[in-house]
């Protein structure tokens, strides 16, 4: 050891005794001289770990983290709590679990087993504040899932689905399944089977069943019967097509005598010769030995076969083919198929990228520019409007994908777009509706998010459900000011008619009809969800009050609507969609008078069942329709029930009918009735709460 080693030890050691100027000089001396300072060798200090690296939960509590993962104070202090979670999430999830297969069985819940409460006590209803039915069993109550025996396909029907009126119902506590233990576990298949049309049906294709290369068109001569009645009808609503030009693709068709079986266009001939044999005029005599509705089939399967034939084709006249394919399933009241084939045309229009903007580069002939355009807006209203009446989701994605112009037309809202595109891509007037029915199925949507969604906030509660009923209404009845004035509806048929109307183009009748219909049914929809819920119009709030008899007055104007229509004009008594329409409507208000009840007067119940029975003489005019005829007789035994005097208050709550009742049961439990295959304008129906004086009854799946 160096001198100056022991100097600065001993310097050290002595430190409490050393005067202040030695201790200076002994640090001066250590800083000039580091070199010659004996130092224990240590390891590099490993760098701390920082906040950023901690877990979350020592992040959260600001402790001391040791950088593993799980780290110490997690292993210590969550793993309790992670258990003691996860059983409380299994007791709950289970007691949910319970509730529903109580009310499947009608078991009632615990504090449902004692004496009834008192006349002050508030309901439900009664109290806005208070949330309605939980999200999960909200969703398992509305969601219908089966086999329809008949195709063996599976099919599945959502909240907003018309089915679940049917499912609603047939799931009357007093119509138990076979011993009384709550409804069959086969039947959901049954039920879907019922509701299905075995005269028109999805034939599968046989095995090796080709149809060749061409089709003769030898048999056709009354194709051009068939067309003018499709360009007189629907082309008026749906407005794709083009006349001329469809015209001089038959011409060349006929001239050949042929249809080329590698030809998309060939399927779309074939489909609109079906469509248009389906809501055409009827001619006094059959057609070569046929009747409409069997050319209308047969042409069908002739256009299916072709879209067999052709395989996986992706072209506008594919698109155009799926869309009037599904609009005749939807007119023979088959929804599985309608949502199965729109969804074929979506996705091939998505395909080839008609829902975006042409490029400013491109040389496209102006003609299938405004043909896409027509198509794909057609298609978009079509795809949203009976995807929501189903349950089911849309496949269109969201709008941001979807940047086509509409049609440029005289009535567009920013006109300016006619000079700044051009008047080559001008379309005639009747093709403006393409782009208010894209706003009306905005509505829809928005409708179905805000309202029928389960996890919503409106489904639970009440007063945000007002309100929101409220915003949207006020949205619908702008969309009804926006419309052109020649085809803007009346909002009441109560208003004098002018005889100037008879003057009209055929396409300013016909629309301003159907966007009438359409704009009370949707009405019906937004606020039939409060008359659904309200078990007891008593203990109704005002403002729900309110809006149940918005959506009566609005069935009542739908009924009226298409009554008067039927009988000054032969060509809507073909387009049996109507019985959608007339079902529905007429069920809100026999709901209505069912709840009412004992509560109101004959007389006053007298003038809405007037209006039932004005849609019993719809549905019986539609006599083509097994379906229409099926729902009218359902309907009419209906209000027979409503407007009977109630039994006696001993008899009331005995779950057995009296044989008089169980007899017309037995005899008429084949008659179902099919409103259910209305897929656009449905109502929310099932909402965990069946109103037991709900007049229809089944007590057998036919």
């Amino acid at each position: 050891m160096s001198e100056m080693d022991v100097d600065v030890t001993q310097a050290g050691s002595s430190q409490a005794g050393t005067t202040p100027a030695a201790v200076a000089a002994v640090s001066q001396e250590r800083t000039l001289t580091p070199t010659t300072t004996k130092k224990v060798p240590r390891e590099p200090a490993a760098r701390r770990r920082t906040a950023k690296l901690a877990c979350d939960w020592c992040h959260k509590k600001k402790t001391k983290c040791d950088g593993a993962y799980p780290c110490s104070n997690c292993k210590t202090n969550l793993r309790g709590r992670y258990v003691k979670w996860l059983e409380e999430k299994v007791s709950a999830l289970s007691g949910s679990t319970k509730i529903i297969d109580d009310r499947r069985k009608g078991v009632p819940a615990a504090g449902q087993r004692i004496s009834p409460p008192p006349a002050n006590t508030p309901t439900p209803s009664a109290t806005p504040s208070q949330p309605w039915e939980s999200s999960a069993r909200f969703t398992v109550a509305e969601e219908v899932t089966g086999v329809n025996q008949y195709t063996n396909d599976q099919e599945f029907y959502g909240s907003s689905s018309s089915v679940a009126l049917l499912a609603r119902v047939g799931r009357s506590p007093s119509n138990p399944g076979p011993g009384g233990t709550g409804p069959r576990q086969d039947e959901p298949d049954a039920f879907l089977t019922s509701l299905h049309n075995p005269v028109f049906s999805q034939r599968r294709p046989e095995a090796g069943g080709s149809r060749g290369t061409s089709v003769s068109l030898s048999s056709f001569p009354q194709c051009r019967v068939f067309i003018d009645g499709f360009f007189s009808t629907l082309h008026y609503i749906f407005p794709i097509l083009d006349k001329a030009l469809f015209m001089r693709r038959c011409d060349g068709l006929w001239a050949a005598g042929v249809v080329a079986g590698d030809s998309s266009f060939a399927a779309l001939y074939f489909s609109v010769l079906s469509l248009g044999a389906l809501v055409g005029p009827r001619s006094e005599e059959p057609i070569d030995g046929r009747d409409n509705l069997a050319w209308s089939r047969k042409l069908f399967e002739d256009a299916r076969d072709m879209c067999s034939a052709l395989g996986m084709v992706t072209d506008l006249e594919m698109v155009q083919c799926y869309f009037f394919l599904s609009k005749v399933t939807q007119n023979e009241l088959n929804p599985h198929l309608t949502y199965m084939y729109v969804g074929l045309a979506v996705r091939t229009a998505l395909a080839i990228g008609i829902n975006r903007s042409p490029p400013t580069t491109s040389n496209k002939d102006p003609e299938v520019i405004k043909a896409e355009t027509r198509t794909w807006w057609g298609l978009y209203s079509l795809e949203t409007e009976l995807s929501f009446g189903m349950g089911r989701p849309d496949t269109l994605g969201a709008d941001l994908f979807h940047n086509r112009p509409f049609p440029l037309t005289i009535h567009r809202r920013d006109a300016v777009a006619v000079t700044e595109q051009g008047y080559d891509l001008l379309e005639p007037a009747h093709c403006a509706i393409l782009e208010f029915m894209v706003d009306f199925s905005r509505i829809i949507r928005r409708i179905r998010h805000e309202l029928y969604v389960p996890e919503s906030p409106a489904t639970r509660n009440p007063t945000l459900a007002l309100q929101y009923a409220a915003s949207i209404e006020h949205e619908l009845d702008s969309w009804l000011r926006n419309l052109p004035e020649v085809i803007r509806p009346e909002r009441g048929s109560n208003q004098q008619a002018s005889l100037k109307s008879a003057k009209e183009p055929q396409y300013v009748k016909k629309q301003k009809l159907v966007l009438g219909i359409r704009y009370h049914n949707l009405r019906i929809l937004l606020f039939g969800s409060f008359l659904l819920r309200a078990g007891d119009q008593r203990n109704t709030t005002p403002a729900a009050q309110h809006c149940i008899q918005k959506c009566v007055d609005s069935a009542k104007e739908t009924i009226n609507i298409i009554y008067e229509t039927y009988r000054h004009h032969d060509f809507f008594r073909t387009w049996f969609y109507n019985t959608t329409y007339t079902v529905f409507a007429a069920s809100m208000i026999l709901l209505y008078m069912a709840q009412a009840g004992t509560n109101n007067n004959p007389s006053e119940l007298e003038p809405l069942s007037r209006y039932v029975e004005m849609a019993v003489e719809i549905l019986e005019v539609m006599d083509e329709s097994v379906i229409a005829v099926k729902s009218a007789g359902m309907i009419r035994r209906a209000v027979e029930r409503v407007k009977a005097p109630p039994p006696p208050p001993g008899l009331a709550a005995t779950p057995v009918a009296p044989m008089g009742q169980q007899q017309d049961l037995l005899e008429n439990n084949n008659d179902m009735w099919l409103p259910a295959h209305h897929y656009w304008g449905s109502v929310n129906l099932l909402d965990g709460q069946l109103d037991e004086s709900f007049p229809f009854q089944m007590d057998v799946w036919a």
